[in-house]
């Protein structure tokens, strides 16, 4: 056998002329452009291809791949002709050899198209890695998060040939109370049992570009085919027969169509928790190189999403400092006039109160004097919550049943008055929740429970309807994602009416003290869901708000607690209350909160002293001993209510003491407890409140 040579030429005439100029036998191909792949044998070592434009940039590897072929070639003409010398020339021995040299012609011709086929392939795979490649480049010079989405779809779409692509990420439910229709199906593999997990489609390129489509513009985390890979129930998810594979939903929509394979990946923070999901249908085939990229194109989501989430939560990190920065603005406010404000209406609060035990109740004084009472405890209210929103909801726990403290507040005299100011809105109950015992101050609980439904009364307008409602869930570890809700048990508390909404501009502030939309002074005074915000986050609780045009639901988590609920015994009278003349000494620098403390423990059937600082009580006590003391925490000038009980506790290791303050309980309040000090009362205080205590301190 002679040289292989490959020769490119104008014509097949050219290059049979080049051949004849080598002097020893030529085993060769001829290589002329075409308009598609042809194959002609011109002798028994002489052959004819004709290749395609698009291919002669390649020209040398294609004549390399073509010259190995030729020993197969040229193996079948040399049986050819070895067949031609024995066998006679016979008509049918002539067919024969025509028929079996067409059979070997075409067997090298299917092995040139499935070398350009191959060759088609690798040169789509690299359009594909430089579309790629260019992509992530182009993602660093767009700074919108959506549209860094979208232009991963599109990219998608373009580079693979996809029928569409899709991204979700995964987000807390928004849509649960108005309208989603995965909401609706609570029995079954498909029920939505993951509020706070919910996949949100965020981009969507290709045959579907809308974002508000009714079934998957949320899908349950979980559920379905997309819900399952967000999961891990999926681990992987590559199929190219979407019309058969029973982890597709619909294969009739797959069939109508004409769709043949399906590429689900599961995102993931750099924590490892799954943030998202990007999926494509496609009409062709996906190969596993393709397989390959599209991870790839997965990784590249996962990261930018995570660095929006990053952003996300600098910037609650911001808002948090900045409510921070407002919270110590006002609690700076509210220290410096509280309790001198507080020990004001401890006067307005309590003469009222003595005046009222004087007066017969035929007396025309009586209704001014309970007015002027009623004013006083309002305006008491109202330094309260300016206090529990600069400080918290600084009270004593008690482990209480939710379901009963909101019942309490729906039968109380001003859920009454707010139901018949607004006669046409129905308010119902379902309070399901079994497991609903939390450790909480009753008080602001229940004011949380009034604020949320005054508000949602005050949102509808003429009519309408609000639920409250109660449940209990779950959270596992794995569901940590942007609720910042501790592993465990909690109580729901669901305050949901179906008003208008809240505007989006206004969604973000509404927790802002002072921000309201109501007339200030007439139906508000903007501290409600302040106050709402800080009694939950100071009952280690979270706080989720959803809002459209078909109303607005506030979603309260509180933590479940393991010890059994105090049951209130409310059968005390001020019979029971009263003294059997037990010594008490009063220990406050306002003279007129002494004085009334010592009226109040006096009608009670107490022996009261008073006087005005601690060291003159340290001086008191030395001479007389006393049963109780009821002792003032901020004394001005000298000692305080602390270092006086310290002091007193140097005499007296058992000195039983009750200590009063304007303030909410403070860390002088509470070391002060440490000692030994039996209870802690807020002024201003009511007879009951007073007697309560002293009585609680003797008997303990």
């Amino acid at each position: 056998m002679g040289s292989r040579v490959a020769i490119y030429a104008d014509s097949s005439e050219n290059a049979t002329a080049l051949l004849d100029n080598f002097t020893e036998r030529v085993q060769g191909i001829i290589i002329t452009q075409n308009e598609q792949f042809s194959f002609t044998p011109l002798g028994p070592t002489l052959w004819h291809i004709g290749v395609p434009k698009s291919t002669l940039a390649n020209l040398t590897s294609v004549a390399a791949s073509y010259l190995d072929m030729l020993s197969f070639g040229q193996s079948a003409l040399n049986q050819n002709h070895q067949m031609t010398l024995e066998l006679t020339h016979s008509k049918e021995t002539q067919s024969h050899l025509t028929e079996n040299y067409n059979v070997n012609v075409q067997r090298l011709g299917k092995k040139v198209e499935q070398l350009h086929e191959e060759m088609e392939k690798n040169r789509q795979a690299e359009r594909q890695i430089v579309r790629l490649n260019s992509l992530r480049e182009e993602l660093l010079g767009l700074g919108d998060f959506n549209k860094k989405l979208t232009h991963i779809t599109e990219a998608v779409v373009d580079t693979f040939d996809a029928d569409f692509c899709r991204i979700w990420a995964i987000k807390p439910g928004d849509h649960c109370d108005h309208g989603c229709p995965h909401a609706k199906v609570t029995d079954g593999p498909h029920a939505c049992r993951h509020r706070e997990r919910c996949l949100h489609l965020v981009a969507s390129s290709g045959r579907y570009s809308g974002l508000e489509s009714n079934l998957h513009s949320r899908v349950p985390f979980g559920c379905y085919k997309i819900g399952m890979i967000a999961s891990g129930d999926i681990e992987a998810f590559n199929t190219n027969d979407v019309t058969h594979d029973p982890r597709v939903h619909d294969h009739d929509w797959a069939k109508q169509l004409g769709l043949v394979s399906f590429a689900g990946y599961r995102l993931f923070s750099v924590k490892g928790v799954p943030v998202g999901v990007i999926a494509l249908f496609s009409k062709h085939v996906i190969s596993p190189q393709e397989v390959g990229l599209l991870e790839g194109v997965a990784n590249s989501t996962s990261q930018i999403i995570q660095m929006n989430r990053a952003e996300i939560e600098k910037e609650a990190m911001q808002a948090n400092l900045l409510r921070a920065q407002k919270m110590e603005a006002i609690g700076l406010m509210a220290g410096g006039v509280a309790h001198d404000l507080n020990n004001i209406l401890a006067g307005i609060v309590g003469y009222p109160e003595l005046l009222l035990l004087q007066l017969p109740q035929s007396s025309k004084l009586r209704k001014s004097i309970e007015a002027i009472h009623e004013s006083g405890k309002r305006a008491t209210l109202i330094v309260d919550d300016l206090l529990t929103v600069a400080r918290g909801a600084a009270s004593t726990r008690e482990s209480k049943d939710i379901n009963i403290l909101i019942q309490e507040y729906l039968d109380s005299p001003e859920c009454a008055k707010l139901k018949s100011s607004h006669p046409n809105i129905l308010c119902t109950k379902q309070l399901k929740a079994e497991n609903s015992i939390i450790s909480c101050s009753p008080v602001h609980i229940k004011k949380t429970v009034m604020n949320l439904i005054t508000n949602a009364v005050e949102a509808l307008g003429d009519t309408g309807t609000v639920t409250i409602s109660t449940a209990n869930q779950t959270v596992e570890k794995t569901n940590i994602l942007e609720n910042d809700l501790e592993p465990g048990a909690y109580v729901l508390l669901i305050v949901q009416d179906d008003g208008p909404g809240i505007a989006t501009k206004d969604l973000g502030h509404i927790f802002e003290p002072f921000y309201t939309k109501k007339v200030m002074g007439h139906s508000g005074t903007g501290l409600g869901l302040a106050i709402v915000w800080n009694t939950v986050y100071d009952h280690n609780g979270r706080i989720f708000v959803e809002s459209s045009e078909g109303g607005t639901t506030f979603r309260l988590f509180f933590p479940v607690s393991t010890i059994e609920a105090i049951v209130p015994d409310n059968s005390e009278t001020v019979e029971q209350l009263t003294g059997a003349g037990e010594h008490i000494l009063v220990v406050d620098d306002e003279l007129h909160l002494r004085d009334l403390a010592s009226q109040l423990l006096g009608v009670m059937g107490y022996k009261v002293d008073s006087v005005c600082s601690g060291e003159l009580a340290l001086e008191f006590i030395k001479e007389t001993p006393v049963d109780v003391i009821v002792m003032d925490m901020l004394m001005d000038p000298g000692m305080n209510g602390r270092q006086t009980y310290e002091e007193i506790l140097n005499l007296y290791p058992d000195q039983k003491a009750i200590i009063t303050s304007g303030f909410s309980e403070s860390d002088d309040v509470k070391g002060a407890l440490d000692l030994g000090a039996g209870v802690f009362i807020k002024k201003p205080y009511s007879m009951s409140k007073l007697g309560q205590a002293v009585k609680k301190v003797l008997c303990g």
